[in-house]
């Protein structure tokens, strides 16, 4: 499972999941197909090389049905869905997930910049997009999460389309997030964006209470636990409940 809204086997999730292997012009891949109505409904699909980073966009309409999948900004297979928009989950409060999904098979590969929205993009922004300029954020925006992946190192990723005060930690399981420079020796086709300030800044006070962490653990020989992290000082409890720690 590449990314999905809601339980992957409910009529009422889309998303995008690997569907099996391809070849296109004697380069292997992968092929990935955009789902709506539980992911063994894939109706679209594209092959995705081996060992490239790849940029996809895959946009549903609710009122006409159709869905189109972009590959590194251009369409390349469309078709139509028999699910209602009112029937799927991004109606509701469900859960959304990158990577894998419960009871699914994970992605083996590498994710970066993943975001979703509540409404259908235009060509226009799909080709911003693959440019890897940021996505307009606020209201009438229709984006609903951001994640850049852009923390450097641990298992903790933010929902950078919210205020930084508002933001919490996402658990990273079975994965690890890698630097730019990781990034970029591995044949990244495009120049990683610098961490912007908001991104920055919760990065600082990440490094700031795992410094806390370890003092804790070298004076108590033990982690420190969500009670300890309350009857700390101020400005540690107030690090915790920034990161979405408590």
């Amino acid at each position: 499972m590449v990314a999905c809204k809601g339980d992957a086997s409910s009529r009422a999730s889309f998303g995008l999941a690997v569907t099996g292997v391809s070849s296109n012009g004697g380069v292997a891949g992968a092929q990935i197909g955009l789902f709506v109505g539980g992911a063994a409904k894939v109706q679209v699909t594209a092959h995705v090389p081996l060992r490239k980073w790849t940029h996809l966009i895959g946009t549903f309409e609710g009122q006409t049905g159709s869905l189109a999948l972009y590959c590194n900004g251009k369409l390349v297979d469309s078709g139509a869905s028999t699910v209602a928009a009112r029937d799927i989950a991004g109606r509701g409060e469900t859960d959304f997930f990158f990577g894998g999904a419960p009871g699914k098979p994970s992605f083996v590969g590498c994710l970066d910049f993943v975001a979703l929205w509540n409404r259908r993009l235009t060509l226009d922004e799909v080709r911003r997009a693959e440019e890897e300029q940021l996505p307009e954020r606020g209201r009438g925006t229709g984006l609903l999460g951001l994640w850049t992946l852009n923390e450097g190192s641990g298992d903790v990723c933010y929902d950078t389309h919210l205020p930084a005060a508002g933001r919490k930690g996402v658990s990273i399981l079975d994965a690890t997030i890698v630097g730019k420079a990781e990034r970029e020796a591995s044949s990244r086709q495009h120049t990683e964006p610098e961490l912007i300030q908001s991104e920055r800044y919760l990065h600082d006070k990440a490094e700031e209470l795992a410094a806390w962490r370890r003092r804790f653990a070298e004076k108590h020989l033990r982690p420190a636990s969500k009670a300890d992290l309350l009857m700390a000082e101020s400005d540690v409890l107030h690090l915790a409940k920034l990161l979405g720690e408590l």
